[in-house]
């Protein structure tokens, strides 16, 4: 095993010397750079703070960097953080903690009880309004720092949208098939664009100045205002066009990002059924949800039966219910009609190099038949054709290759029959014929 190891570890480095030193691009024979005759000039000292200055002036990404790729995931997260839990905190008020008229119970007291929600019946009725002075012990702390935790969450994806913009405005875009990397070019471009505008709306602190995120007792906060976070969706599009061309499995992500889709509509149909449950009163008829309790997976699942119109679901009663279950029951049609038409392409894509191969086989075959050809021949070619789809070969390398330029076609070339020159014996003398050992591997 180890001497397995070391012959691995020793052929690549083999390769890498090889395509350094005869590669498209690489001097023959040059194996040390020549020295510099410039004058050396003494290196005045720099501070921390004016190297990291230096730094913050004049760094730029180019767009076709991993580390580009790897930032795009960073505010995909945060995008997918404000496109989840916006809404869910907006309706589901037990992901936020009780406000000071929101804690109300039946049958027991106002401290045993976080869940329900006070009516206006139960307003009036109550001597005393429950506050932190009379009860001390509901809990208000836990729910404080319930309330903290969001808080310090929607600080820091709100600060990845502020240094995304900064990104932006260093990111090199493509003029006349060059990368600009010019500072003030890169800025005039973004300012200029309409994702800029877009940008600037996203990050209005709407929710800062009326008074959320920040954990006081007295005010139910409204997360629905961080809505305009969502204008970042173009961040999202781009990372999973990266991912899908980076992926090895394309197919596999694409049916990955279907399901994505199905389940954040799912989630926020469920988020409006009780949204409008709770408006026209929970329990009230056979229609609205039940009882404040287990909130989100119930409603879940009835947004899953609608939308995908495979399960009975209670009727509509009032005239808003009719409205809202026909929405449903036509963004079910075309949520279905999108899933059939994605599969389909989907399952087409990931037969189509076979349907390919079948077809020219078969054309083969009828040119045979036609020409009279004999049966033994016959069966030689269809081995033949075996033998290519068993090894996962194409009829044609160079088909598949042609669509890269010159020099990577050059690279694979030598990257893949490597080894196979080091086999025969004239080439295993440290490639003595250096020029002719490079046109054979790009050759063959």
């Amino acid at each position: 095993l180890l001497r397995r190891k070391n012959r691995v570890h020793n052929t690549y480095e083999a390769q890498t010397e090889f395509l350094q030193k005869f590669g498209h691009g690489g001097n023959e024979g040059a194996t040390t750079a020549a020295p510099s005759t410039a004058p050396q000039t003494e290196a005045q000292p720099a501070t921390e703070g004016s190297a990291i200055q230096g730094l913050v002036k004049t760094w730029t990404i180019d767009a076709s960097q991993d580390k580009y790729y790897y930032w795009t995931v960073v505010v995909s997260v945060a995008f997918v953080y404000n496109l989840l839990f916006v809404i869910a905190r907006q309706v589901f008020v037990d992901l936020i903690g009780p406000t000071g008229v929101s804690i109300c119970a039946e049958g027991a007291p106002p401290y045993r009880n976080f869940s329900r929600e006070c009516t206006d019946d139960q307003l009036m009725n109550m001597k005393v309004m429950p506050t932190i002075e009379l009860y001390p012990d509901m809990g208000w702390s836990r729910w404080w720092w319930t309330r903290m935790m969001w808080a310090i969450l929607d600080l820091v994806m709100d600060s990845i949208y502020w240094l995304d913009i900064f990104v932006r405005t260093r990111t090199g875009f493509l003029e006349q098939g060059l990368v600009v990397r010019d500072i003030e070019k890169i800025r005039k471009n973004y300012h200029e664009s309409k994702q800029f505008k877009y940008d600037i709306i996203s990050i209005i602190p709407i929710d800062y100045v009326l008074g959320w995120p920040w954990p006081v007792s007295w005010f139910r906060p409204f997360p629905v205002v961080r809505l305009n976070r969502l204008l970042r969706i173009d961040r999202v599009r781009d990372c999973m066009e990266r991912t899908e061309t980076r992926s090895s499995m394309p197919n596999a992500f694409r049916v990955l990002c279907v399901v994505w889709y199905i389940i954040v509509i799912i989630h926020w149909n469920a988020c409006f059924y009780f949204w409008i449950s709770e408006m026209i009163g929970l329990g009230s008829d056979g229609w609205v949800y039940g009882p404040l309790n287990k909130q989100s997976l119930p409603d879940f699942y009835w947004s899953t039966l609608i939308l995908t119109t495979i399960g009975e679901v209670p009727s509509p009663v009032q005239n808003v219910e009719y409205l809202f279950v026909t929405l449903d029951l036509m963004c079910g049609v075309l949520i279905f009609a999108t899933i059939v038409g994605n599969v389909g392409s989907m399952i087409s894509n990931m037969s189509a190099a076979r349907t390919e191969f079948q077809n020219k086989m078969d054309g083969i075959k009828q040119y045979m038949e036609l020409r009279r050809v004999s049966k033994q021949l016959e069966m030689r070619v269809i081995k033949w054709f075996d033998y290519l789809w068993a090894n996962k070969q194409s009829l044609s390398d160079q088909q598949v290759l042609k669509v890269l330029p010159d020099k990577l076609q050059a690279e694979i070339a030598m990257q893949v029959h490597f080894e196979t020159l080091r086999k025969v014996r004239i080439f295993q003398v440290r490639f003595t014929r250096n020029r002719f050992t490079l046109t054979m591997v790009a050759v063959l």
